[in-house]
């Protein structure tokens, strides 16, 4: 099954490309110290890559090193709260200050707590056993084998189902997306800096 990549996208996987490869190495060693023993690192690092890719926007990145940290910091740290499992060295790790995005304000906090609920009621919404793998997979972040072996199914099954979930999570990000701006087209638009509509 191959997924429709939405311009965005594709621009953020050649934003990617450009910004974000060459730090690979170091954000590789940092899973390997900082994480549990038996953390997938390609995994938690393909996991990085396919959130970075359906970002909204990449243009608030000053420092791309920094945000790829973060987003995999982000990953570690709520594989670590599912396993009720934190270690001192990452949680102290976490306060870092070469690695925090300043740009981050509260409103781009908020906005994202908005879009985890968004997702987190699509993904909802999905049929059961599509919704029960994407959730291990996307969510619990564990790898394809140990699913299959959970639920008793071939790896190609979880593989299919785990696309299937996100293409169906792209599908209605897009179709949300669209209908906000659709939205937004027919609200009457104010004159500038009077507060009066047009």
């Amino acid at each position: 099954m191959h997924l429709q990549e939405s311009p965005a996208m594709a621009n953020n996987i050649a934003w990617i490309r450009a910004n974000l490869l060459r730090f690979e190495g170091d954000v590789r060693k940092w899973v390997r110290r900082s994480c549990p023993r038996g953390t997938e690192e390609d995994d938690v690092i393909q996991e990085a890559y396919a959130r970075i890719a359906a970002a909204p926007d990449l243009g608030h990145v000053s420092n791309p090193r920094a945000y790829f940290l973060t987003v995999v910091r982000h990953i570690a740290f709520e594989q670590l709260r599912r396993a009720r499992i934190a270690p001192i060295m990452l949680v102290e790790d976490f306060g870092a200050s070469d690695i925090i995005d300043e740009s981050a304000g509260p409103d781009r906090i908020v906005a994202g707590q908005q879009e985890l609920r968004r997702i987190a009621a699509i993904v909802e919404a999905f049929p059961e056993k599509i919704r029960e793998i994407f959730q291990l997979r996307r969510i619990q972040g564990l790898p394809q084998k140990e699913i299959a072996r959970r639920l008793g199914v071939p790896e190609s099954t979880v593989e299919k189902r785990a696309a299937k979930g996100l293409a169906m999570l792209l599908a209605a990000l897009r179709t949300d997306d669209e209908d906000a701006a659709a939205d937004d087209a027919d609200a009457p638009a104010r004159r500038p800096g009077s507060g009066a509509w047009r």
